[in-house]
Formats: C-alpha cells, structure tokens, sequence
C-alpha cells in the first residue's frame, strides 16, 4: 500500500462513520407514489440518504478492514498469525468486551430517562435488565430474518450484541481469526474465487447464522490486497462509469425504497459495491495530504461509532426535536432529519475531546489505542 491509499483510507474514515450514523436516524419514512408532493420530500429525502445511499459505509469498512488486513502478508505463517491476532485483541476484542459492558449501565440510563419523559415505561427497562446474560450481551441479544428472502427463497438470519452495532466488530473477530483459511482460499482460488463469492454476495446466498454476509467484503479486500490491486481506477472513463452506475442504482432504490421492499432488497448488494467502487474513486484526489483535523476525525471515528447508539444518538434526536418542537410543512421536518446525524457526531465529539484531556489512558484502552 502506498502513502496516497493510506491517506485515503484515513480521509473516508469521518464520512463513513457519519454516514453510519445517519443510517441509525432514518425513523419513518413514509412516500405515496400516487400523490407525490411536497409532502413526501421528508420521506424522500430519508429513503434517499439513511434508506439508500449510506447503505455502502459498513461495507467500505469491511472492505478496507479486509485490505489492510492482508497488507503486507507474504505467507500465512504462525508469527504472522500469531502477529495479526495480538493486534486484534488490543484494537477489537478489548474495546468489544469493554463497550458491550458500558452499555449495560448507559442503556440503563437512557431508558430510565424515556421513562420520565413517558416515552416507555418501567416494564420495558425491567425487561431490559431481565433479558441480559453472558450470551445476549456478547452475542445475541438481538435477532432478527431478513424481512424478505433472496431470489431462491432462503431467508437469513443476524444477531447482534448488546451494543446492536457492534456486530461489525464481532465479525471483524471472527474474519481475523479464520485469516489462514481466507488468505488460503485468495491465493489458491485467484479471480475464480472472486467470481463465485461476487456470486453469491449478489444473491444473497448465505446461511442462517448469526454473522453478516457483508463479511464477504472483508474477503474482496483480501484479494485487492493479496494481489497488490490499487483501491481505485488509474482511467477517468472508468472511474466516471462507476459514479454513473452508483448513480443510476441510487435513482432505482430510491423508486424501490431500498431495503423496504422485495425488489430494493435484492438490488441493494449490486449497489453497495458498485457505491463502494464509486467511494474510493471519488475520494481519489484526497488522498495527496492529510490535514490535522482530518487525522483526528479519522482517531476519533471508531470512538463515535461506539457511543453514539447508545448515549448521543437519544440525546441528538431530544436536542433536534427541541429544537422544531413547532415544525409542520415539509421543509422544517427535512432540516431537523439532515440536522440530526450532524448533532450526534457533535456531541460525540465533544465527548471525545473531553476525554483526550481528561482520561486519556481510558480512550486508549476504549478505541483500541496502544498509544494516544
């Protein structure tokens, strides 16, 4: 990997992370087709951007994960693996255990808070608490099938932690540790494997097991990776198709209402790696320098990511509302949905620059750091 592909992968970290936590804001969006007006632009706009368009940030994560994973990896020995595990332990696993047990208590929180606000009731944080063991809180406390199947009619099944998103990090664990199977399937299959794993990604092929299929992508870094393959197209013909194509995909979604319904449902992995190519290809020219506060953004991402379902995402919705207590029409509901993600990556990173200061040693340990 070159200086110019590290700088951008350090410069889609803030975006994507914002794009994360915009998917997380999305609500209801409700479009009449029939009637189309000025009083669906908020239905709109959400199914657009949280229903659609931000759909691609999980999988640059995973594709980038994936990449540089592999970077550098000659053979798939013990010191190698032994090497990349005790590197995942630090920046995986002990933010993973750490995250799901804060969660506990600051979930706890929340709910209590809805409780004073009546938008629950008591029963529901008994229920929460009541719920919890070793299992939920590390693995599956919640469980859900894909609300509609693939072209063959299988249905998918996907757990989640205790911290709901997090189980982009618990796949991350369990993909670094079937890395020698990975790198033996990249090396030994070469683009037959990509082939038929592009396969079956596109339709959805997948088991019912608690890990994402968008794991896979973790695989399609590997072999970009493994096989030295630059991040983006070096042709602006190709590079211009890629942001046609994404475009042209998003206008259809859109039209389908993404994962909302059957036709979306099955589009939608098309999509998120054509948006994945188009991604790179568009942040290509910023990979030349890097800013300080592009590096910090970049520092502080995984940190938002953690915090922000748990504590700033219920504060970002309160402060929002407050904010167009009194909205009707079309316009003011729009602004307070697009303001929104930007308020809880905000409070985020106040949060974060709080404990730069503060508790350094205890952000460390919190984002994976070993030094900060």
């Amino acid at each position: 990997m070159n200086k110019t592909e590290s700088q951008l992968i350090s410069h889609l970290r803030f975006p994507m992370t914002l794009a994360v936590v915009a998917q997380h804001c999305m609500g209801t969006a409700l479009i009449d087709w029939e009637t189309l007006g000025t009083k669906d632009i908020p239905g709109l706009v959400k199914t657009l951007v949280s229903g659609c368009a931000v759909q691609i940030a999980v999988p640059v994560f995973f594709f980038i994960s994936g990449f540089l994973f592999f970077q550098g990896v000659t053979k798939m020995n013990r010191d190698t693996y032994h090497s990349k595990i005790v590197r995942r332990f630090h920046s995986l696993f002990i933010p993973y255990i750490l995250w799901n047990l804060l969660t506990i208590p600051l979930l706890s929180l929340t709910k209590y808070g809805e409780t004073l606000t009546g938008t629950t009731s008591m029963t529901e944080l008994y229920d929460f608490w009541h719920h919890l063991n070793l299992k939920t809180v590390f693995w599956s406390y919640q469980a859900s099938i894909n609300e509609f199947p693939n072209l063959l009619g299988w249905s998918s099944i996907y757990t989640s932690p205790v911290l709901g998103p997090f189980w982009f990090v618990r796949d991350l664990m369990i993909a670094s540790l079937l890395s020698p199977l990975i790198w033996w399937f990249v090396t030994k299959t070469k683009q037959w494997g990509l082939v038929l794993l592009s396969v079956v990604y596109l339709l959805r092929i997948w088991p019912q097991t608690a890990v994402n299929s968008q794991i896979l992508l973790f695989v399609f870094g590997a072999y970009w990776s493994l096989n030295g393959w630059s991040l983006t197209f070096q042709n602006a013909l190709w590079r211009k198709l890629s942001y046609a194509v994404a475009l042209l995909l998003l206008i259809i979604l859109v039209r389908l209402e993404g994962n909302a319904t059957y036709w979306g449902f099955q589009l939608m992995p098309l999509f998120t790696i054509v948006g994945t190519v188009a991604v790179f290809n568009l942040w290509r020219g910023s990979g030349e320098r890097i800013s300080s506060l592009t590096q910090w953004l970049s520092k502080s991402s995984f940190f938002v990511f953690a915090l922000h379902m748990i504590f700033t995402l219920p504060l970002g919705f309160f402060v929002t509302k407050a904010l167009f207590r009194n909205a009707s029409g079309w316009l003011f509901p729009t602004l307070q949905y697009l303001l929104t993600p930007c308020v809880i990556y905000a409070i985020s990173l106040s949060i974060y620059w709080l404990m730069e200061r503060l508790t350094p040693r205890l952000l460390s340990i919190l984002t994976g750091s070993r030094k900060q």
